[in-house]
Parts: structure tokens; C-alpha cells; sequence
């Protein structure tokens, strides 16, 4: 991905732009871009979206706040989504309640709202289940 981004549901503006503005100050980088996660984007592919957010043609709408928090990180180091996902667990209550993934390439082919359900559905799961006491986890 040649421009990182971070899509979020379920945050307020201020807790957006402190989170941006942590990540900043902790790895001295310029900011990824932060976009709300809209009504219009759920039923487009994450492929579609990433290409019209990275022209500046998506259309705007106000961003979903109802929870659960989301947040879909398109980059490729996975530090800098450790430090990310950090940055945003300071600003919010309950962290423990916020779903992180990352956008992989098997999710460019869903809709935000097929991913949504998805990662909602194994931060779930996760939650319950321990990934040492399941045999197919710890073959990953």
C-alpha cells in the first residue's frame, strides 16, 4: 500500500485526532490517514474504497458511530499497526472492546461491511478462546 490509512467506526473526531496525534509523536513519521468508516463505504469492496479514498473521491457522509469501535489498518508493517493500535487504546475507554485488523488482501474482495461482520465475529471469538489452546492457531 503506498499510502497508509487507517478506517475507524464508533470513534469520535477528538479521540481521532489524538490518536493521529500520538502516533506522530511516538514514531516521528507523518501521520497515516485517519478516515471515518461511512454508510456509503459499506457496501463497496475495501478494493474500491481504497482506490477512491486515495483519489479524494469518496463521497462524504458522516462517520458510523455506533459500536463496536472498528479500526482497518491498509499498512504493511506490522509495527507500525502495533504502534497504531497502542495510540488508540490510549484514547478510549474500554480498550479491550476494539477491533483491530489489518486490510489483507483476501479482505480487498469483501464489502466494509462483510468485513466488519468478520472481524467483529473473531474479536469475539478471540476473546473467548484462548489461541494457545486451539491446534489449528497454533499452526499459524
Amino acid at each position: 500500500m503506498a499510502q497508509e490509512i487507517c478506517f475507524f467506526k464508533g470513534f469520535t473526531k477528538n479521540q481521532a485526532l489524538r490518536a493521529m496525534a500520538l502516533l506522530k509523536q511516538e514514531s516521528g513519521k507523518e501521520p497515516m490517514l485517519f478516515v471515518p468508516m461511512t454508510e456509503a463505504m459499506l457496501k463497496l469492496n475495501m478494493k474500491e474504497i481504497l482506490q477512491r479514498t486515495a483519489r479524494g473521491d469518496m463521497p462524504q457522509s458522516p462517520g458510523l458511530s455506533k459500536e463496536p469501535r472498528v479500526v482497518l489498518m491498509g499498512v504493511e508493517d506490522k509495527r507500525r499497526a502495533v504502534n497504531l493500535m497502542g495510540c488508540i487504546k490510549q484514547v478510549v475507554k474500554c480498550p479491550e472492546d476494539t477491533v483491530f485488523a489489518m486490510i489483507t488482501p483476501k479482505a480487498l474482495e469483501w464489502t466494509l461491511e462483510e468485513y466488519i461482520v468478520h472481524v467483529v465475529k473473531e474479536h469475539e471469538y478471540m476473546k473467548r478462546h484462548n489461541p494457545e489452546e486451539d491446534p489449528d492457531m497454533k499452526k499459524l
